[in-house]
């Protein structure tokens, strides 16, 4: 099967592909990045991924507190904020739990052993499939996941 790719303009500071699975595959150097120098914790640690979560959610999407809260709330109950977490009965992996993890892969090859890569592909899915943060939480409370 061969799908057509279209570039898509996003307010100006990402060109994304759209791809068979609606999910946003964008070069990561292409997205707006929050300054790792400007972290309040060490890269890896859960203080250091909820930290970038909520810039680039912020610098993105211009999610706020609220939106935040979700995001923390959703992910939480996925992995525990864990990059490394996967589930033992589906498989799914990393912070936002992707299935398969290779979906991570359109937002870079390292999508298993960095926690940025699977956030800005997490971002990019609940933005896509749900809207926002308090939609894919509402939707995980009458499911159980997203």
């Amino acid at each position: 099967m061969v799908f057509m790719k279209r570039a898509v303009i996003v307010p100006t500071v990402m060109f994304a592909v759209l791809g068979a699975s609606g999910v946003a595959h964008a070069d990561t150097r292409d997205l707006p990045r929050p300054s790792r120098a400007e972290a309040p914790a060490r890269f890896g640690t859960v203080q250091y991924s909820q930290w970038y979560a909520q810039q680039a959610a912020a610098i993105r999407y211009g999610w706020g507190a609220k939106q935040f809260r979700a995001l923390k709330w959703v992910w939480y109950h996925e992995s525990g904020w864990n990059f490394k977490a996967v589930n033992s009965s589906s498989g799914a992996s990393g912070i936002p739990q992707a299935l398969p993890a290779s979906k991570m892969r359109s937002h870079g090859s390292d999508y298993m052993t960095n926690p940025e890569t699977q956030i800005d592909w997490g971002l990019d899915y609940i933005k896509t499939r749900y809207g926002s943060p308090v939609k894919a939480k509402k939707f995980w409370l009458s499911h159980n996941w997203y």
